[in-house]
């Protein structure tokens, strides 16, 4: 959202391993991966491109917007109704409503989001799950959907983990 309250949503890709030939995502379809409508809100989604394809799910996120009036009500309901058709592990889901009100939903273990506002930044990643172990004493290890990096306690950075990294049950989360 801008200074004069435009809004706007993208998405990026993560990319599919061994996709099919000519397989398009989520990402740029609009209403899929993404919406954004003036006055309304704005969507942006993650999770399994042809379940978010399929369900259309930043467009359900807006049609539940203009039905409730509350975008927290609205992502939470979208993606109820993609879970209950597909399943869990199978989306998430960021909006913003007219107002700058900011909200999400998902149905995975953990999914990474976060948002800004003039002089406040905002992220947060909420794990479902316990018992992860990763070498190193000052290195717990955050599941980003399928991606998995360390939190280094000591200078709160992020640091990718090589697909072949030894896991060690010598420190726990």
């Amino acid at each position: 959202m801008d200074r004069d309250g435009n809004l706007a949503a993208a998405t990026s890709t993560g990319g599919v391993w061994l996709k099919w030939p000519g397989r398009v995502g989520d990402s740029p379809i609009p209403g899929a991966g993404y919406y954004a409508e003036n006055g309304v809100g704005a969507f942006s989604a993650t999770g399994i491109g042809e379940v978010i394809t399929l369900s259309l799910l930043s467009y359900r996120a807006r049609n539940e917007l203009l039905k409730t009036g509350d975008v927290a009500q609205a992502v939470k309901n979208a993606v109820q109704q993609v879970t209950a058709v597909h399943g869990p592990d199978t989306a998430g889901l960021i909006g913003l409503d007219a107002r700058g009100n900011p909200a999400y939903a998902y149905n995975a273990k953990a999914m990474a989001r976060g948002w800004g506002k003039q002089g406040e930044i905002y992220v947060d990643l909420q794990l479902r799950f316990r018992h992860v172990f990763v070498s190193g004493s000052n290195l717990k290890p955050i599941f980003l959907s399928s991606l998995i990096v360390a939190l280094n306690w000591d200078s709160g950075s992020l640091l990718p983990l090589p697909t072949f990294t030894t896991i060690s049950p010598s420190s726990s989360v």
